[in-house]
């Protein structure tokens, strides 16, 4: 997908070579969920094919004990790949990320546009036209102040603001300035307007929606709960995006659910009709999440439902499925 790029830049065939292996990482944590389900598949495909699993029965040894030790150590596994993301596979791709913009001269700014800030504590609204990040900037700044009551009490219009990293507060330059007084509007000129209650940090201004799968954890998890009261439109999107970065590790886990749950008892062709049984159910698993993601994209269900509501859709069909198996 990007070789256009590399071919248009002329990129050289040791930095593609980088750029593929900072990638590495990434593919483990896409590729390991599959690469399980396939795995586990053969496995108990061949023991029903060989008839391994009637020796086992004669043996005293249950289904449920064979599959008790996979299930466990998809647990684990699951674990393992969450550290393994947010230590080495997130990090990298970060790095990737960058290495990339480098290559086909994309500069890495999160300027933003038309964006709208909500402050409940301090009972304030800002809009501006446009962030610059560089300068820690916003312009053609509109705040409009309430009370308790949520009536107008001011507003400011305002040519443009400036962070101060020191004091943490934003200064307001050439400000016209609406005060409401009884039944009466004043209205004043102002060089410069520093407000006290106005400290809200720049990075909730910045276009960070795809930045949250991989910034800091912790960061991210600050940024969100910012985001949710200063700009809740964005919210839904930046949130859900979040959360997915969170319970991706849990891929592994449904696929070798999914595998576990399949019936073996095909009369021939075990190994083939198996494989497109769990693929089956795979595919539905993927759409079903496909589907809550848009969902929770567009605000109409919660941001960590989109990427939990498929675990549980898949568990409770892995549980059905098995106890009508047993029946048959």
């Amino acid at each position: 997908m990007n070789l256009e790029n590399f071919i248009q830049n002329q990129i050289s065939i040791f930095k593609i070579l980088y750029f593929c292996l900072l990638s590495f990482p990434e593919a483990i944590i896409k590729s390991l969920g599959l690469s399980f389900l396939f795995s586990i598949t053969y496995f108990f495909s061949m023991m029903y094919a060989n008839n391994e699993i009637i020796a086992l029965y004669n043996a005293g040894i249950s289904l449920t004990r064979i599959k008790t030790p996979i299930l466990l150590i998809s647990i684990l596994l699951v674990i393992l790949t969450f550290f393994f993301n947010e230590t080495l596979s997130i990090p990298l791709t970060r790095e990737k990320n960058l290495f990339f913009n480098q290559l086909i001269g994309i500069s890495n700014n999160y300027d933003n546009r038309n964006i709208t800030i909500s402050d409940q504590k301090n009972n304030f609204v800002i809009y501006a036209n446009k962030y610059k990040d560089e300068t820690q900037e916003i312009t053609n700044c509109i705040i409009v102040f309430t009370d308790e009551n949520n009536k107008l009490r001011k507003k400011i219009v305002s040519e443009k603001g400036k962070y101060n990293p020191d004091s943490k507060e934003w200064t307001f330059y050439n400000n016209i300035v609406y005060e409401i007084e009884g039944n009466k509007v004043k209205i004043t000129n102002q060089s410069e307007y520093l407000s006290p209650f106005i400290d809200t940090d720049p990075q909730v201004f910045k276009n960070l929606t795809n930045d949250v799968k991989t910034m800091d954890l912790k960061l991210a998890a600050d940024y969100i709960k910012k985001i949710r009261f200063l700009n809740p439109d964005k919210y839904s999107q930046i949130a859900t995006d979040f959360y997915q970065r969170l319970f991706e590790c849990l891929s592994p886990l449904v696929m070798i659910i999914i595998a576990c749950s399949v019936n073996y008892k095909f009369k021939k062709n075990v190994l083939l009709f198996s494989i497109l049984s769990c693929i089956c159910i795979a595919v539905v698993y993927y759409v079903v999440q496909m589907l809550t993601l848009i969902l929770a994209h567009q605000g109409i269900i919660q941001p960590a439902l989109g990427s939990l509501f498929p675990f549980a859709f898949i568990l409770l069909f892995t549980a059905l499925s098995s106890r009508l198996l047993r029946k048959l």
